[in-house]
C-alpha cells in the first residue's frame, strides 16, 4: 500500500476514536462494527472492501507476521459466537498495534495481548 493511501485511511479512522462499537454499523451515522469500520476507512483511501470480516479475509493475500506492514489488515477468530471462521478485523499500524472497532470502542489495540494473540489468524494485504 502506498504511504499516501495509508495516511488517508488512518486520517479517516482517527476521526472516530472513542466512538462506541455498534454491531452491524457501517458508517459514522449508525456507528461501526469492525468490518464496517475497515470498509468505510479503506473506501476513503480509494480501496473497495467487502462488507464482512470473513469476505475481507477471503479477498486478501495472506501475509506472514514478519512481513506485515502499515495498512495491512489483521484477522482474528472466536471473538464472538459465529459459524464464520473470521470474526474480527483491524487495520495494522505497526509496532504490534491495530486500529479497530471492538467492544471497547474505536481506537488503537495491542495485538500482542493474550486475548488477541490467542485468536490471531493472519495478516492480509489488499
Amino acid at each position: 500500500m502506498l504511504k499516501d493511501t495509508f495516511l488517508k485511511i488512518i486520517s479517516e479512522a482517527e476521526q472516530y476514536i472513542g466512538m462506541k462499537y455498534v454491531w452491524g454499523g457501517s458508517n459514522p451515522h449508525t456507528g461501526f462494527d469492525c468490518s464496517g469500520f475497515t470498509q468505510w476507512t479503506f473506501k476513503k483511501g480509494g480501496i473497495s472492501l467487502p462488507r464482512t470480516a470473513q469476505k475481507q479475509y477471503q479477498q486478501c493475500t495472506k501475509i506472514r507476521t514478519e512481513y506485515a506492514k502499515e495498512g495491512d489488515l489483521v484477522f482474528f477468530t472466536n471473538t464472538r459466537k459465529s459459524k464464520r471462521v473470521i470474526t474480527h478485523v483491524g487495520i495494522y499500524v505497526g509496532n504490534n498495534l491495530m486500529f479497530d472497532a471492538n467492544r471497547n470502542g474505536i481506537g488503537f489495540t495491542d495485538v500482542t495481548t493474550v486475548y488477541w494473540k490467542s485468536r490471531f489468524v493472519s495478516f492480509g494485504r489488499v
